[in-house]
Parts: C-alpha cells; sequence; structure tokens
C-alpha cells in the first residue's frame, strides 16, 4: 500500500513536470500540436529537397555488387543457423506436458 502510495506522488510530480516542459512558451492556451505544426513550417521553409539527398560516390554496378554480397551473407548465417522446425522440435521436447504441441514434426525413429 506504501509503494502504491509513493508510486502516485512521483507519477504525478513527472506528469507535472513533463506537461511544464511540453507547455508552449509563447502562449500557453495554445495547444501543442499546434505550436509544433508552426515549428515544423518554419524548418520546411528553410530546407529544400536537394539539402537532404546526397549522391553517392560508388556506381551503380558497385552498389548492386554490394547489394548482393550482403544477400550471400545473409544466406550463409541462415544456413547454420537452426530451423524453424528444429526450434518447434526443441520446444515439444523440453515441455513438462506429455502432450505434444506439434505431434506432426515428430521425427521418425
Amino acid at each position: 500500500m506504501e509503494a502504491q502510495r509513493q508510486g502516485k506522488v512521483e507519477q504525478l510530480l513527472v506528469e507535472e513536470i513533463l506537461a511544464g516542459q511540453l507547455r508552449s512558451e509563447a502562449d500557453p492556451e495554445v495547444p501543442l500540436y499546434l505550436a509544433l505544426s508552426q515549428q515544423i513550417r518554419a524548418i520546411s521553409a528553410r530546407v529544400r529537397i536537394d539539402d537532404l539527398v546526397f549522391p553517392g560516390d560508388a556506381s551503380p554496378e558497385e552498389t548492386i555488387a554490394l547489394l548482393r554480397s550482403w544477400s550471400e551473407e545473409e544466406t550463409e548465417e541462415d544456413e547454420d543457423a537452426e530451423s524453424w522446425e528444429d526450434v518447434l522440435r526443441s520446444i515439444d521436447a523440453h515441455r513438462t506436458s506429455y502432450r505434444k504441441l506439434f505431434p506432426d514434426l515428430e521425427e521418425p525413429a
């Protein structure tokens, strides 16, 4: 009971602090989403789309080769990993109940 009471006081304190930080300084009656939208409009007026696009130094062929190497690395990692069926078999093997969750995956003896 005491822990709950302390938790409520701390929660109210945090809410009060956050509400104070989120309040618009210009006009406390203006909702936060309106204040933010004005800030976003001001930023978007200064930023051009060209400022956000960075051309790469690599040729398209080099980029394709890099993507293919990533794909090959992922394939190699997958070969070493357990299959989903192995995971399900392991779950069945370590259950405390005799009843299997995945009887269709039983390995033939």
